[in-house]
């Protein structure tokens, strides 16, 4: 494929769940909204798979539930990377026989490596990741796996000629777990880094953020009850029909850390 110069885009960016239930409504028997939540995201990933100008050369991906550096974000450098998502852990039920959905991705490494300099370059904490020497893939798991599969294992996918985009995937460090409101400086300036650099690429880009929003909705749940969930996924629904960012940085920063959401980081 050759670009040119108008192709140059990020075309758009979609915040996708990568729980069980998502990808999987049947583990719940359709119940609880996980029918509307799997649709909706069989929908976004037929937006972006259609073969037309809008469809992407290039996912950027966003995982809290990667490889993790104590400090760093990382960005992945292998040539191509595979793994599974092991469906059925979310029911927390150890008779449940779970079973594996496979997911292989070829990766865009030469930006993934660019991107690294250039964040680095910037005193950004951002570091370039190789596994396996690039001998091997790099392993993925659920928080990449449920996403791309939406995208990259859409049927729309299929009769299309060109072939499937290449994946760029960012891991976010394992201190978000602690320190998730210090990082809004960060994350404000690293995103804005990110999506100039995306932007000016001359493949089209689609940026898909991994995110399960509360996890703190029923107190059968394996986190409890707070009433602080509805509000939270409240206010980042509000963010995404007016991207009103106070919405997120104090609105729902109030309530992240009792809500309990692996995706505001």
């Amino acid at each position: 494929h050759k670009y040119s110069a108008a192709d140059a885009l990020l075309v758009g960016t979609a915040v996708v769940p990568h729980g069980d239930f998502a990808f999987a409504p049947s583990l719940v028997d359709d119940k609880n909204g996980s029918l509307v939540v799997h649709k909706a995201c069989v929908d976004t990933g037929g937006r972006w798979t259609r073969d037309d100008l809008s469809s992407p050369d290039v996912i950027f991906v966003t995982t809290p539930h990667g490889l993790a550096d104590d400090r760093n974000f990382l960005l992945y450098e292998n040539t191509n990377s595979s793994g599974y998502a092991l469906l059925g852990q979310d029911l927390h039920n150890s008779s449940f026989p779970m079973y594996k959905h496979n997911l292989s991705a070829a990766m865009e490494k030469n930006i993934s490596m660019k991107l690294a300099s250039i964040l680095e370059a910037k005193n950004l904490n951002v570091s370039g990741l190789t596994g396996f020497g690039d001998g091997d893939d790099m392993p993925l798991r659920w928080g990449e796996v449920i996403p791309l599969s939406f995208f990259l294992q859409h049927p729309k996918q299929q009769p299309k000629q060109q072939p499937p985009p290449k994946a760029v995937i960012m891991s976010m460090p394992s201190r978000r777990y602690t320190q998730d409101l210090q990082m809004i400086p960060e994350l404000l300036a690293l995103g804005a880094e990110v999506g100039a650099y995306l932007d000016s690429l001359p493949q089209r880009v689609l940026w898909v953020v991994s995110a399960d929003l509360a996890h703190t909705h029923e107190a059968s749940g394996p986190y409890g009850f707070s009433k602080a969930a509805e509000p939270f996924d409240q206010a980042c629904g509000e963010w995404a029909q007016t991207f009103d960012r106070q919405t997120l940085t104090v609105k729902a920063a109030a309530l992240v850390d009792k809500a309990l959401s692996c995706g505001f980081v």
